[in-house]
Parts: structure tokens; sequence; C-alpha cells
């Protein structure tokens, strides 16, 4: 048999051609239409790519697909009723294969031509967006990119960015929260020490003061002893009668510049005492001043809870009538969902007793 498409030398296989003339015969009309398919197959591969191109190649290639397929049932049929022109056909269906080798495959490449096209655009566009989230720190990874439309990629991407802007906000105002504590702690510490300082000069003054009193007090002991002595001196050089005298005029003396001594004393401990309440008044004072301001950021921060909580406390109240309307809303009869739904109302109103006390100690 010899076609513009195949041609197949039957003695090859062992055959006469006239005893080949049935097979050919039944192989015959798919070389015809594969006769008729070649001119639109070299049509299809010479257009221009394009949906309708695309469309014909994959009409043809099924064409193709039919061909083969109704080859191969010809193959079976002519092979099982001739057994010794076995290879014969198969040289039939190796030769048509080996003819349309390549063309379904060229027509396929045809047929996909614009999946490709989409499949390279997604990953394309897959890979921009990817590089457009990098900045924000957002793992693409499990996340259909290239698939996603344009409307909800520009939201998603919007929301990205403005998740990213407010964590950085947020560390942003986390350190300078944190610098200015750090610097209203300085400020508090500096404060203290210059009047730990004060404190300390006032004091080391005071303890001079003191210093110096009881220097005089000490000179003025000395000289009353001088005197004292100057009148022991001038008694013994008296008549022995007037020595008695001198020596009461001497103890009087003693015990006077003892009792200034004393007294003396008694007023430098007195200041002293009187610094040292007076710096405990103070440190007191800034202890005091301390948690007033402790006690007012705590009221700040319950004036917030408060604000917060404006508003909702109708709304919560709808929720918990909404709860109890449930324990009348339905009725039952028989014992099948009598008992559950009895049960189920018990617990439905502990649960809005729990949530009234919880609300109660939120409250207080």
């Amino acid at each position: 048999m010899s076609t513009d498409i195949v041609q197949i030398d039957p003695k090859k296989y062992g055959l006469e051609a006239s005893e080949a003339k049935t097979i050919e015969a039944a192989f015959k009309p798919m070389i015809e239409k594969m006769t008729e398919l070649e001119d639109q197959f070299n049509e299809v591969v010479s257009l221009e790519v394009s949906p309708a191109t695309c469309e014909k190649a994959r009409r043809l290639r099924l064409a193709y697909l039919s061909v083969r397929t109704g080859t191969a049932k010809i193959h079976k049929t002519a092979k099982h009723y001739y057994l010794a022109g076995g290879k014969f056909v198969d040289g039939w269906k190796n030769a048509q294969a080996f003819a349309s080798a390549g063309k379904e495959e060229a027509l396929r490449a045809i047929e996909e031509h614009y999946d490709r096209i989409e499949q390279a655009r997604i990953a394309k566009l897959a890979e921009d967006r990817a590089a457009l989230l990098e900045p924000y720190g957002t793992d693409p990874t499990y996340i259909d990119l290239g698939a996603m439309p344009d409307d909800v990629w520009r939201n998603y991407l919007a929301g990205t960015k403005l998740r990213h802007e407010q964590r950085l906000e947020a560390e942003r105002q986390a350190e300078a929260d944190r610098l200015a504590a750090i610097a209203a702690e300085k400020e508090r510490q500096r404060v203290q020490a210059e009047e730990n300082e004060r404190l300390k000069a006032e004091a080391e003054a005071r303890e001079e003061e003191i210093a110096k009193e009881r220097k005089r007090a000490q000179d003025k002991q000395k000289r009353l002893e001088k005197e004292a002595k100057k009148a022991r001196d001038a008694a013994e050089a008296k008549l022995k009668k007037e020595r008695e005298a001198a020596q009461k005029a001497k103890r009087e003396a003693e015990e006077a510049a003892a009792k200034e001594q004393r007294r003396i004393q008694a007023e430098a401990d007195a200041k002293l005492k009187a610094e040292r309440e007076g710096r405990k008044r103070v440190e007191r004072e800034l202890q005091a001043k301390r948690d007033a301001e402790a006690k007012a950021e705590a009221v700040r921060i319950a004036a917030e809870e408060a604000e917060k909580a404006k508003g909702e406390a109708d709304r919560f109240a709808d929720f918990v009538s909404d709860l109890d309307a449930l324990t009348t809303k339905y009725s039952f009869k028989s014992k099948t969902y009598k008992a559950p739904y009895e049960k189920a109302v018990v617990g439905i109103r502990s649960i809005i007793t729990d949530i009234q006390e919880l609300v109660e100690e939120e409250v207080w």
C-alpha cells in the first residue's frame, strides 16, 4: 500500500502484495483520514497564535487522537485475526505513530499557548507582589498572590502596610514612654539628691554652730574656773572664816557652770533632734507626693476604663435579657425534650446570675 503519508513494503514482513490487501484495506480509512488532516495541520501550525488558533489546534489534536485510537482498535482486531501478519500489522501501527509523532504535542503547544502565558503572568505577578510585601515582614509562602484579584490584592497590601505602620508606631510609642519614664526617674533622683545635699549642708552648719556653742561654754567654764581659783586664792589669804564662804561661792559657781553647760548641751540636742525631725518630715512629704501621684495615675486609668465602658452597659443588658428570654421562649410536653430543656433553663439562669455578679465585681 502506498499513500502520501505512509509507505509500507509487505515483503519485509514475508507477505505478498495480494496477501496484504485485506490488512491494508482495514487501515486505509485511517490513513485517508490522516491525509485529510495533514492540510489542516499545516494550516494550523502556520497561523499566528490567537484564541481562535488555540481552539483550532485543540479540535485538530482531538481529531488526531481519534485517528490514533481508531488505528489502535484496527491493530488489535487485525492482529487477532491475522497471526501470520502480526508483524506487518505492527509495522502499520508504528508507521502511523511515526507519521503523527510530534504533531499532537505541537498542536498541544499551540492549544496551551495562552495558558502558559497566563501561568507566566501569574507567576510574575506573584513575584512582584511578594517583593512589595517584603519591606513589611510578611511571609507570602502560603498565599496565592498571583491568583488574587486586584481589588483583593490592594486591600491586602493596604492592610499589611497599616499593620506594619501600627506595629512600628506602637514600638516607637513604647520606646518614647520608656525614655520618658527614665527621664522622669532621673529628674526625681536629681531633685532628691539636691534636697539631700541641702539638708546635709544645713545639718553640717548646725553641727558647726553647736560646736561653737560648746566651745564658748568650755571657754566660759575655764573662765569661771579661773575666777573660782582666783577667788579661792584670795579667800585663802583672808581669814579662815572667809574660807568657808569662798568655798561655798566656788561650789555655787561650779554648779552654775555645770548648769549652764547642761543648758547649752540640751539646746544643742534639741536643735539636732529638730533637724532630724525636719529631715524625716521632708522625706514623709516626698513620699506623700509620690503616693499622691500614684493615686492620681490609678484614678486616671480607672477614668479611662469607665470611659471605654460608656454605651456598652445597655448592650450588655440586652445580651442578658436575650439569654433570659430563652428560658421562656419554648415549651415541650414529651419527656424526651422537656427534661433537657428544663435543665438547660436552670443552667442559663445560673449563667445569668454568674454574669451579673461578675459585672457587679468589676463595677465595684
